[in-house]
């Protein structure tokens, strides 16, 4: 009842004083809401629940406060952290908190999120501190294990030491001697001193034994049964003759130590090594066999005058009971929820364990049944070496020491983490509220803008179409007329315009690629590729013009450098070319050398350095701007447009590489680009291009379609093709081409993409449709189109046609390329 006249309440009061419903995007109005639906509505269910529990005697009239405190606590927690979901998620009309479902949502998750991360933080330094103190406490437990078998050590050298003193030591005098050291130490069951003897010392040994402890004295052994019978003759014996406490261990008087097994390898060793030596986990003699026990043997030998140690008399043994050893160690302070065990590794696996708390870690006894563990313990290994052997000490802590350990301080840090959800919640609406406004306006300019790009980039494409068109005309019939009679004044006029276009081209390039890398449309490509082709290639381009200016163009390849790389080799190419044309532009004499090496193993290093002009060291910074070179004398006397190191620059750093100048005055360049790359394959398909072609000075007759709606193109693809014998026949248009394609056979299709009617995509398309279709051999189209942009190479080639060749179209490459598409050399 109190809920629903709390909700209803607080509908009323949004209502009337909240300004309710409203998009929550303002201050004051969230401050309303929030405030009339958290703590003051809240105060309803909270003061009628209590009163109704006071009434109803569930709790007394003094836990009132209290309780009436914690339920509007919990109450005004859960509003505000709930209330921002409910409104997103539930209220109408939807589109108002539609887009303010995900970020509202992601805060709370998120700082809630931050609130349990926290927590966990904050219990995660309070199991480092409890496993600190839980280390501490183990460490103290190992360090008195340790000191305890030390002690029994150093019995057993007091105890040789005594022998060595005295000319014959009697069974009195060995009681005297060892009777306190079994008093400090209670974990000693026993100190032995066993004589070792050959078989014809065996009757005057057992003669002793029955003057000292009676008639009934004798060596004896154990049969297989387990039980004590006369020792068996044997070449070697070592028996029990003194012991401490006699009476009380009667039965391991007269023993044969040396008739066990087990006994016997740590006798021998301690023999050998000439020191103490501890035996695996042995049932004792003198208890019947029924409590688990080690023996430490130190072999006593007689000393020459030197006192150097010579014949082995016997063995001075320390019996030791694992448990109460254990006892000793753990002395009653063993904290409630630790478990102890003790391993011996040098022995098999199933044979390890020597001793275990038990389950319940309150009784520690060696037999106990092992604990079933969780996974969730803590655990400390100690290694504790004892006489030869490696014992290691296991410490556990159980869930429950943990949990006693606790100092259960994240649960606070979680109550304000709460407190903090709370908080971001409520000001999420406000936040998301104001940015919808924010979104809208930004979309309608985010509009804008893409309209901005498109037009840019349809900009460039039209652009470069347009200024390849008449620049195709131009440069090829230039071309023709070198070709035709002329006298040397006439050669030199068309020289010179035919290298003036030539620059121009290479400014339009210039100028397009700036304009794409500026705009984000220049992609890199990647391909597998020759890297010391594509750097001899352009060494090669550039020997001409070397030794037209008298200088030395040399390269250096370094060996570590790999044969193949996968890259844009297009753009790396024009790196190189515009660096290597750089230098030879500014030098007047001497050389310029390029080296290529590895840096690493991870990045190439191109260096390019030359002896010219150089650079002012003021000037270095600028020279990487477009359109600016180190000094107005240099555009006039040198030329170039100043945009080569700008865009080498640019193209690095889109292939997350470096370019740096080392330059002086006078005494010339050099430019260093590191680029990381990745190795390529050896068997590449460019490798195929080193195989012979057909040349293009004598290709085979072909029946040729040429499709363009330029009339001058036209004109200029039938004049480089006149002193031929190929047939060309010629479209205006893709629609013309295709219905000609179907009546006539044609070797080669050249190819324009933009024209009327039916453009150079769709023409293609048609065509190789129609090829299927009659199951036609597929016939090599070549694109010769001004749209030289990578996206229009890439869309050309996917519409079909084998090769994509920009314009301006030069005779001799459009010769080599009809010969490589030649009859004997086609593509299908």
């Amino acid at each position: 009842m109190g809920a629903t006249l709390q909700a209803l309440g607080v509908a009323y009061l949004l209502y009337r004083w909240g300004r309710f419903p409203n998009s929550l995007s303002r201050w004051g109005d969230l401050a309303r809401f929030f405030t009339l639906a958290g703590p003051l509505g809240c105060l309803i269910n909270a003061t009628i629940g209590t009163s109704s529990l006071v009434a109803g005697g569930a709790i007394q009239t003094a836990a009132w406060p209290t309780a009436w405190g914690t339920w509007w606590v919990g109450d005004t927690f859960g509003v505000l952290i709930f209330t921002p979901l409910i409104l997103v998620w539930g209220l109408r009309p939807k589109q108002q908190w539609r887009d303010r479902r995900l970020p509202v949502t992601l805060l709370l998750l998120i700082t809630f999120g931050l609130a349990a991360v926290v927590f966990n933080l904050a219990q995660r330094f309070d199991t480092q501190g409890i496993q600190s103190r839980f280390e501490e406490q183990a460490n103290i437990l190992a360090g008195k294990l340790t000191d305890n078998l030390d002690q029994y050590t150093e019995v057993l050298a007091h105890l040789s030491a005594f022998f060595h003193a005295s000319t014959d030591v009697t069974q009195k005098e060995y009681q005297r001697f060892v009777t306190p050291a079994m008093d400090r130490h209670t974990s000693l069951l026993a100190l032995s001193w066993n004589p070792a003897f050959t078989h014809t010392e065996r009757t005057a040994i057992e003669q002793k034994l029955k003057q000292l402890y009676g008639e009934q004295s004798h060596l004896k052994q154990w049969n297989p049964q387990g039980e004590l019978i006369p020792a068996t003759k044997t070449h070697t014996y070592v028996a029990v003759f003194y012991i401490s406490k006699p009476n009380k261990n009667q039965k391991a008087l007269g023993f044969n130590v040396y008739s066990d097994p087990t006994r016997k390898e740590a006798l021998d060793r301690a023999r050998r090594q000439g020191a103490a030596a501890a035996t695996a986990r042995i049932q004792l003699v003198q208890q019947n066999r029924s409590q688990n026990g080690v023996l430490i043997f130190l072999p006593h030998f007689s000393l020459e005058q030197e006192e150097r140690p010579s014949q082995l008399e016997g063995y001075h043994t320390a019996v030791i009971s694992i448990g109460k050893m254990m006892n000793t160690v753990i002395a009653n302070q063993l904290p409630e929820g630790v478990l102890l065990r003790l391993y011996d590794r040098t022995e098999p696996a199933e044979k390890q364990l020597l001793y275990a708390t038990s389950q319940h870690g309150l009784q520690a006894t060696d037999g106990a049944p092992l604990k079933k563990l969780t996974g969730q313990e803590l655990h400390s290994f100690y290694d504790v070496p004892i006489a030869g052997r490696q014992w290691q000490l296991e410490v556990i802590g159980l869930p429950h020491y943990l949990d006693a350990q606790s100092a259960k301080t994240g649960w606070l840090i979680f109550v304000s983490g709460l407190m903090v959800t709370a908080l971001v919640g409520t000001l999420a609406l406000m936040v998301t509220g104001r940015n919808m406004e924010l979104e809208q306006t930004v979309h309608k300019r985010t509009t804008q803008l893409e309209l901005a790009n498109r037009a840019k980039s349809d900009f460039l494409a039209t652009m470069s179409h347009e200024i390849r068109t008449p620049m195709n005309a131009i440069l090829g019939m230039t071309e023709l007329l070198d070709e035709s009679p002329l006298n040397d004044k006439q050669k030199w006029y068309v020289s010179t315009l035919n290298r003036s276009g030539e620059s121009l081209l290479v400014l339009i390039n210039d100028i397009l690629d700036l304009s794409k890398i500026e705009s984000g449309h220049l992609t890199l490509e990647k391909s597998n590729f020759s890297l010391h082709q594509t750097l001899r290639d352009a060494i090669e381009l550039f020997q001409y013009s070397a030794k037209q200016k008298e200088l030395l163009l040399e390269h250096h390849i370094e060996a570590e450098v790999p044969e193949w790389i996968e890259g844009d080799h297009n753009r790396l190419r024009q790196i190189l070319l515009n660096l290597i044309s750089n230098a030879i532009k500014f030098t007047e004499k001497g050389s310029v050398r390029v080296e290529l090496s590895v840096i690493e193993n991870r990045q190439l290093l191109f260096r390019v350095s030359d002896s010219g002009i150089g650079i002012d060291e003021e000037k270095q910074r600028e020279i990487f701007k477009p359109f600016t070179q180190a000094d107005p004398f240099t555009t006039r006397r040198h030329g170039g447009s100043g945009l080569g190191l700008t865009i080498s620059n640019r193209l690095v750093d889109l292939m997350e590489g470096e370019i740096t100048l080392e330059s002086r005055l006078g005494q010339g360049s050099c430019f260093s680009v590191l680029l990381p790359f990745k190795k390529g394959r050896t068997n590449s398909p460019q490798a195929l291009h080193k195989q012979p072609q057909k040349s293009a000075d004598n290709p085979s007759i072909l029946r040729i379609l040429l499709v363009d709606d330029a009339e001058d193109n036209r004109l200029l693809i039938q004049a480089f093709l006149s002193s031929s014998k190929h047939q060309l026949v010629m479209a205006e248009n893709g629609q013309e081409a295709f219905e000609l394609y179907q009546k006539r056979h044609f070797d080669l299709v050249l190819m324009d993409i933009q024209m009327p009617l039916m453009d150079g995509y769709a023409a293609t398309r048609a065509i190789r449709a129609w090829e299927v279709e009659n199951q036609r051999t597929p016939t090599p189209i070549i694109a010769l189109t001004a749209h030289a942009l990578a996206e229009e190479r890439a869309q050309v080639l996917e519409s079909g046609c084998n090769l994509h060749l920009p314009k301006p179209i030069r005779k001799q490459r459009l010769l080599e390329v009809m010969a490589q598409f030649s009859p004997k050399n086609s593509i299908h």
